[in-house]
């Protein structure tokens, strides 16, 4: 791996500056291009069927070259930091409390197995396969790699686990006909996520106590979200979904919120009145219609003011052009300094560039 702008721990100060508000004369930004001189080669076997390369859980050995190959293939600039981690799916916390996960070449997906909330199982089975598989799979890549691998898994939380071990449709039945139970069951994957939370922070935690998911922080990290929240109305959400964000943002140190499309913006100010949250991630959405409007568009600046004078930070990814980056210079000016830039790159001429467009 090729690190520019620094050694790790140079660029774990400077991001912990950017946590604590003090200002680095540019937003934070997490570059990364592929190491075109880098090659890895699999010696074994490679399992049959589809693989996915950042959640395959067919074959130990070969996830095992997966992370080594995903970690040092790459040149860091700016603020990017290599990590490594464990991860199986999204929400892969469904799967640590029974879900199956059906693994293709671009997702893992969770099937909802329990069709009524009276079926859903929430308890803790160490012995579980996608938790042993797991906890296997960090204890080698922090023996291996120690700092580096302090990357989280996408545990996900609330309302959002119970859609996933009892479908969408299910759960929105369940807000109608059964509120009380649904809540109570929500308190449960909660306390689960939390006990889940800990144990793996005890094993990943680097030197400085830090963690990291998208982005590395000096103490406990997590990002939260609430996907169904597209579906639901502000009394739902504030209902159903509320009382897990306070509980969990509160239970860390620094915390991001995973906005994802324009219906679920109806709840920002809902969001944005947790006083503990630290950043907002925006995502446009997958639509056709979205996708001609990415995060640098100015048709999302209202919602990036809103963010900035409730005192969040903004984390956005696909800024992968110095041209996107300056016309959200030339709207928040010193403000851009409280965003947090993720883009993959190809050519070490765009990350220059970019990076010298980012100068405040």
């Amino acid at each position: 791996m090729q690190m520019i702008h620094g050694t790790i721990d140079e660029k774990k100060d400077r991001l912990t500056k950017w946590w604590h508000g003090h200002g680095l004369g540019r937003p934070a930004m997490h570059l990364t291009m592929m190491d075109k001189d880098y090659s890895l080669n699999y010696q074994g076997e490679c399992p049959k069927g589809d693989i996915h390369p950042k959640y395959t859980f067919k074959s130990m050995a070969y996830r095992l070259y997966l992370e080594e190959k995903n970690l040092y293939n790459k040149i860091y600039y700016g603020e990017a930091i290599p990590c490594c981690d464990a991860d199986l799916a999204a929400g892969v916390l469904a799967l640590f409390l029974g879900c199956h996960g059906i693994e293709k070449k671009d997702t893992v997906w969770i099937e909802a197995d329990f069709e009524h909330h009276d079926t859903i199982p929430i308890q803790i089975d160490p012995d579980n396969f996608y938790y042993q598989f797991f906890w296997r799979l960090q204890t080698h890549l922090k023996e291996k790699y120690g700092d580096l691998a302090c990357g989280f898994p996408d545990l996900i939380e609330g309302i959002d686990i119970y859609a996933a071990m009892g479908g969408t449709q299910n759960t929105l039945f369940d807000i109608v006909d059964c509120p009380d139970k649904l809540l109570r069951t929500i308190e449960k994957i909660d306390e689960a996520y939390l006990h889940y939370y800990d144990n793996i922070y005890e094993k990943i935690k680097d030197s400085r106590g830090g963690s990291m998911f998208w982005i590395w922080a000096p103490g406990k990290i997590s990002k939260v979200q609430c996907d169904i929240s597209a579906m639901l109305s502000p009394d739902m959400f504030n209902q159903f979904t509320m009382p897990t964000l306070k509980k969990i943002i509160q239970h860390m140190d620094y915390s991001i919120y995973h906005l994802d499309g324009p219906d679920a913006t109806r709840h920002i100010d809902a969001i944005l009145s947790i006083d503990e949250l630290d950043v907002v991630q925006w995502t446009p959405g997958a639509s056709s219609d979205m996708l001609s409007c990415g995060t640098y568009h100015s048709r999302w600046y209202p919602m990036y003011h809103k963010i900035i004078e409730a005192g969040k930070k903004i984390m956005l990814q696909g800024i992968n052009s110095s041209d996107k980056l300056k016309k959200l210079k030339d709207e928040f000016g010193k403000s851009l300094g409280n965003f947090y830039i993720q883009s993959h790159l190809t050519t070490k001429e765009e990350a220059d560039k970019i990076l010298e467009t980012a100068q405040l």
